[in-house]
């Protein structure tokens, strides 16, 4: 695993280094698309706040594409699995709970009142 992350010659198992002692690395990954669209540039000059790239929209970018491969890429995955734990998911359960608890309702209102009237069984 380590030969994946540090492929470097001087990082190799067999690689003659003058100094035996461990080495450690740490590699960093940053996924700056999700800040991609619109933003705001400070002169600090005159301390106004310019808009920039008002009308770009990552999301809708990628909803207007027709490369579809463009959606394997471990960036764009990121993006959509970071967005989905964030703001969709809860929002979907909160909907799957009112929606299981409407069905509920309907389906004892129908045997109630349609199925067994007067409560006769």
């Amino acid at each position: 695993m380590y030969d994946l992350v540090f492929p470097e010659d001087e990082f190799k198992a067999d690689a003659k280094v003058e100094d035996k002692s461990k080495v450690y690395k740490i590699q960093y990954s940053v996924n700056l698309l999700g800040q991609t669209g619109m933003f705001c540039e400070k002169d600090y000059v005159t301390g106004e706040e310019t808009v920039l790239n008002e009308d770009v929209n990552l999301m809708s970018l990628c909803e207007e594409t027709e490369e579809l491969d463009i959606f394997k890429t471990k960036a764009i995955q990121d993006i959509i699995h970071y967005r989905w734990d964030t703001y969709a998911k809860n929002l979907h359960l909160m909907g799957l709970f009112f929606t299981t608890t409407y069905i509920t309702s309907v389906i004892l209102y129908v045997i109630e009142g349609y199925i067994e009237p007067n409560g006769e069984h």
